[in-house]
């Protein structure tokens, strides 16, 4: 079971004043709650159904220089609307290139592949060598809206278990750097029907079309 765990009376608001929460209810603000657990982590993990890019950057420098190289950093995101793809990927290679002139060694930064559905998960994991330190609520990566997060440490067999298989589903911002795997890309998309298209005037889309059987058996 992974026991014992350790659950905190407290809750962890942003923007507390949207609802005028009194000294009656136990909370505390959520963005010191995060810097506080990231100062001396040797491990983070953040998962988003969306993510907000300089505030995101700005937290995970919290960490001193010092510590930085020994820091393993995973933010992974999903994606929703297809016109965003573009701003998102840039948005993803920026952070990493960001995360990597910090100090961080092979920060990964990832999307969740939307398909059948867009990944929403909410979920920061700090760990402390051995110890782990959670937040499930609300609150994206880098949000500045209301949300509500609880925080319980130590171990958690079923949400280390979440956690595995979703590498599996991982889009990474490297950027490819070859034209050997530009070319890969492009039969892949083909290979399945898929064609994608940057008008001039327009939002870019994907549309899923009909190919002659002889680019299907040239890409299998």
């Amino acid at each position: 079971m992974g026991l014992p765990r350790t659950v905190s009376p407290t809750i962890y608001v942003a923007r507390p004043d949207l609802l005028e929460l009194g000294d009656d209810v136990d909370h505390d603000d959520l963005q010191g709650a995060l810097e506080k657990e990231i100062l001396d982590a040797t491990e983070v993990t953040m998962f988003g159904g969306f993510y907000s890019a300089e505030p995101l950057i700005r937290l995970c420098t919290t960490i001193p220089k010092r510590s930085r190289k020994n820091c393993r950093i995973r933010i992974i995101v999903g994606l929703d609307a297809t016109a965003s793809i573009p701003n998102t990927w840039e948005d993803m290679r920026r952070i990493r290139s960001r995360l990597l002139a910090e100090k961080f060694v092979n920060p990964i930064v990832a999307i969740v592949d939307s398909r059948p559905v867009h990944f929403h998960t909410k979920l920061f994991r700090f760990v402390h060598r051995t110890h782990p330190v959670w937040f499930v609520g609300s609150a994206n990566p880098g949000s500045s809206r209301h949300e509500l997060m609880v925080r319980f440490g130590g171990r958690h067999d079923a949400l280390s278990a979440y956690i595995r298989p979703i590498h599996y589903r991982l889009q990474t911002a490297i950027r490819p750097e070859t034209r050997a795997r530009r070319m890969e890309q492009l039969l892949e998309q083909l290979g399945r029907g898929e064609c994608f298209h940057l008008m001039t005037h327009s939002r870019p889309f994907a549309a899923k079309l009909p190919l002659p059987e002889i680019i299907r058996s040239f890409t299998s």
